[in-house]
């Protein structure tokens, strides 16, 4: 049904229909199996160590050239299964891995975040460009904040509002909207931003296209493109059956209110970082959702 729909599934779908095709004519196939019966209560532990134990046997595989792949086909027949291989009763069946040599060189390396971009402080979405040696942090340790929601819809259909500088206005109590100086969206571009808060009042600054790739990124850097007092982050990932939304910022190196804020009460600094952590990650949080709500109502 996913054939030529180009529906995201539809790769892993033609894998597994070609899988469930040939397993006949693999040469080897290792089951994983383990000592004990899931209880059915939803509580981890009885899978960890052999999940843990398959991968590796994936990774010694590929390290000699051989290629495997990860496969639960059989447990729609596990007791068949059972009686063929003559596993006693009280052992759990987890992961089928065919394995074979590769056919062809068609490789490339995976796009995977570093550890960093997945790295919480303190608590969730929180982030640190600097290590703090247990300490709160400060401005200069590059403190932000990283939200991401999955969308039940394509990239290309978030794409509009992702890359639309006046959306987040609708969702945000800072952000009041924005105006393009430059003709078109790119790398180097320019838009105004206006904000608004009820203990700094009113202004303006001028935010500059740092990244941009369609139906990727689009981030940008208010004020000095340099030497910004913020980075700002929208990033879209294809998912199985959707798209996962991250959007992320951090303060500074840059001067800003912030920093003049820092320097009126310097003995507030860090109390002063995690309050303007915990406001932006409100207001970021609203717009990703907002996105979401918007996306997945124009594809129902």
């Amino acid at each position: 049904a996913l054939a030529g729909s180009g529906d995201p599934r539809e790769p892993a779908a033609r894998s597994g229909g070609y899988l469930a095709d040939h397993l006949h004519e693999v040469p080897a196939l290792v089951l994983a199996t383990i000592y004990g019966e899931h209880d059915g209560s939803g509580r981890p532990g009885l899978f960890d160590s052999v999940l843990q134990a398959a991968w590796s046997f994936c990774l010694a595989a590929r390290s000699r050239g051989i290629g495997t792949a990860w496969t639960t086909l059989h447990l729609g027949a596990a007791d068949r299964v059972a009686d063929l291989l003559e596993i006693p009763d009280g052992v759990t069946q987890v992961v089928l891995l065919p394995v074979a040599y590769t056919i062809g060189d068609d490789f490339s390396v995976v796009d995977r975040r570093p550890a960093r971009d997945i790295t919480w402080f303190d608590r969730w979405g929180r982030t640190l460009e600097r290590p703090v040696d247990g300490r709160s942090p400060l401005f200069a340790d590059g403190a932000g904040v990283t939200v991401e929601v999955d969308i039940a819809a394509k990239s290309a259909d978030i794409w509009p509002m992702v890359s639309d500088i006046n959306l987040p206005a609708r969702f945000s109590d800072e952000f009041q909207g924005a105006e393009w100086l430059d003709d078109e969206p790119a790398v180097g571009a320019r838009f105004t931003g206006r904000n608004k808060r009820d203990d700094l009042g009113e202004w303006e600054i001028t935010c500059t296209l740092v990244a941009y790739e369609p139906e990727r990124v689009f981030a940008w850097n208010p004020g000095d493109p340099e030497n910004p007092a913020a980075q700002w982050r929208f990033e879209v990932t294809p998912l199985l059956g959707g798209t996962r939304l991250r959007f992320s910022m951090v303060l500074g190196p840059g001067p800003s209110g912030l920093t003049a804020a820092i320097e009126a009460m310097p003995d507030k600094e860090a109390a002063i970082i995690a309050s303007r952590q915990k406001g932006q990650a409100a207001n970021m949080r609203r717009t990703i959702e907002g996105i979401r709500d918007l996306a997945e109502s124009q594809t129902t």
